[in-house]
């Protein structure tokens, strides 16, 4: 079975309902699981399927808690699962072509398509292990085009991006899984209540033995508002994650 997980909290209904129905629209035996981090459980009546199972939380316990939250049931019923975020979207025919390169492929423990912006255009989405300057170029305004050369190669923009290829790390926005995998790294490491974590995981699974695919072949769309660049409460918790990460890896 194929299931996914949504971590919902205080969300656009009218975007939430796009990666909802995108998720809905795949043709294949499937379970989507929308643990709601909100303080009222609102969204218990907005989305009624009998291919949903809502869980309210009752706190913000934070995206990796909230993800690991069914981890127990994954074991039990999952073949792969998808990480998805609230504001993205895709195609019906997308899942299918991605868990099909999982089967095809060697090792692979996670595998994530192209990222657009509703728009259309590009989204980076792929990256190298980060050092802390690469934090610098992507946060200081202007400071990337100084730095060309170790900007473009910290996010793959050196070399073409128009074929599959495995890296060192995709974003958390839309991340598929072997769900093997997935429980055998017991998830996301729950001391980053959120930002960091999709860089984390991406670790373990390659430090566990297993491949991250970029697969360039396929779209989903992500609306990614960038928050923490926005406002300060977040951008203190990215700082904290960023930190932690960073400690733990002793890079």
């Amino acid at each position: 079975m194929l299931t996914a997980a949504i971590v919902l909290y205080n969300n656009n209904e009218k975007v939430l309902r796009q990666a909802v129905d995108s998720f809905l629209s795949v043709p294949l035996e499937k379970r989507l699981y929308l643990v709601d981090n909100s303080e009222t459980d609102a969204f218990r009546t907005c989305f009624v399927s009998d291919e949903i199972t809502y869980i309210h939380t009752g706190k913000n316990i934070g995206f990796g808690k909230g993800h690991n939250w069914i981890l127990e049931e994954l074991e039990a019923k999952s073949k792969f699962h998808l990480i998805l975020n609230p504001d993205a979207y895709f195609e019906p025919n997308t899942i299918p072509q991605l868990i099909k390169e999982i089967v095809n492929r060697d090792k692979v423990g996670i595998i994530a398509p192209k990222i657009l912006y509703p728009d259309g255009s590009f989204q980076l989405s792929i990256r190298r292990f980060p050092k802390i300057y690469d934090f610098l170029l992507r946060r200081i305004p202007g400071i990337k085009n100084i730095f060309k050369d170790t900007f473009k190669k910290g996010n793959y923009l050196n070399g073409p991006l128009d074929k599959p290829m495995n890296v060192e790390a995709v974003s958390g926005c839309f991340q598929v899984f072997d769900t093997n995998v997935f429980t055998k790294i017991k998830g996301f490491d729950e001391r980053y209540f959120m930002y960091m974590e999709d860089l984390d995981i991406c670790r373990k699974v390659h430090e566990a033995g297993y491949n991250v695919l970029y697969y360039p072949l396929v779209t989903v769309y992500h609306h990614s508002a960038y928050d923490s660049k926005k406002k300060p409460k977040l951008l203190l918790i990215h700082l904290s994650s960023i930190v932690k990460y960073f400690i733990k890896w002793n890079t």
